[in-house]
């Protein structure tokens, strides 16, 4: 078994889409502003939507909890922004002119009003280990994943933004498999073939569908399960085909089918919680998987270490990062074709598709498919 500890980014589309680029901008101060702005203006018309969890109707009643010269205030933002929308208005305060108004509505809310209490909002107020629900069911079938990245790893791209604990440029989820198929140069969602089958991908607790988005190349969706035992924290599964079944607001059992990717696709898992700081708690999965999820992996030879970077061993990589893009690690190591900064828990059955005979650039890697 090889256990190596280097890293490798994978190609374009495990990059996050443009509403997942504003994932950045979900988890700064600016979007708290926004998000309340959009639940004054949707509570105020008997509207519910829900997103990590929460709906203006049950979680968010702006008569009780904004006043009205607050309510006139976040209108008068509103306007200034030229936003009617929560795109829009998230869009308006990522742009830089835009900030000094965002601000002003951070002070708003931070004079009580709308700020109020966060428990309505599924934000911490601190992280406490003990509180953090555990993983009670594997979210793939393990005999499919022959390769998983480890925490804090250089694969993939970036994903730190607003750690609370100040981590950055490192990978801060784990990615299964890693998606080779291509058609035409381009990355599409692939389909079984003789002998094959899709890949199960499963909820890892009980929980409740709280967001289904786009991802930026259209390989799946990005699907954020909330916890049933502390709300506050969420799973993200990113590029899953979810079951026509479910949506957001679909209540689901630990274990119970999701939904599928492609026999030679990969996909990303993300256990993630929001502090009143507006930063982000990143967690791995395998901190928190019960010793019954762990037998598996286990039963190969491996221990949940295995799979974490400390952020010491993340800090003595050298990582460095360009936007969320890593600059300075390499994709494989030429000795055995393997992607750097993975578990190998068996023999990738894909092999086939990598062609190794030239050096690696970002999404070129994987021979061409043609239709």
């Amino acid at each position: 078994m090889d256990k190596t500890n280097q890293e490798v980014p994978l190609p374009d589309f495990h990059k996050q889409s443009l509403k997942n680029n504003v994932y950045h901008f979900l988890h700064s101060k600016r979007f708290i502003l926004i998000f309340v702005i959009i639940l004054v203006v949707l509570a105020g018309s008997g509207i519910t939507f829900a997103y990590l969890g929460m709906s203006t109707q049950s979680h968010y009643n702006t008569s009780q909890t904004a006043g009205k010269a607050q309510q006139d205030k976040f209108a008068q933002i509103m306007q200034e922004l030229g936003c009617n929308s929560q795109e829009s208005c998230m869009i308006a305060c990522v742009k830089p002119e835009n900030h000094e108004k965002c601000q002003r509505m951070m002070q708003e809310m931070g004079k009580g009003g709308a700020s109020g209490s966060t428990d309505h909002m599924n934000i911490l107020s601190k992280f406490n280990p003990s509180d953090v629900p555990p993983i009670t069911a594997n979210a793939i079938d393990i005999s499919k994943v022959f390769a998983i990245s480890q925490f804090r790893s250089g694969a993939g791209h970036d994903y730190s933004y607003g750690s609370w604990d100040g981590e950055t440029c490192r990978s801060m989820k784990h990615y299964f498999n890693m998606g080779q198929y291509q058609v035409n140069g381009m990355p599409k969602r692939s389909t079984p073939g003789p002998g094959e089958a899709n890949i199960n991908i499963y909820s890892p607790f009980d929980g409740t569908i709280i967001a289904n988005e786009s991802e930026q190349t259209p390989i799946g969706t990005q699907v954020h399960i909330s916890s049933a035992k502390n709300s506050n924290y969420y799973v993200r599964l990113f590029h899953i085909d979810l079951l026509p079944s479910l949506s957001v607001g679909s209540k689901v059992k630990s274990g119970e089918l999701l939904g599928i990717i492609g026999p030679k696709d990969g996909m990303d898992v993300s256990y993630e919680a929001r502090l009143s700081d507006s930063k982000v708690v990143y967690l791995s999965i395998f901190d928190y998987m019960t010793p019954q999820v762990f037998v598996p992996y286990a039963a190969l030879g491996y221990k949940p270490s295995d799979f974490i970077l400390t952020r010491e061993q993340a800090d003595a990589k050298g990582y460095r990062c360009n936007g969320e893009q890593f600059s300075n690690n390499h994709n494989y190591d030429p000795s055995n074709g393997q992607s750097v900064g993975y578990i190998y828990l068996r023999t990738n059955p894909y092999m086939y598709l990598y062609n190794h005979n030239q050096p690696y650039q970002q999404g070129q890697n994987r021979q061409n498919q043609s239709q």
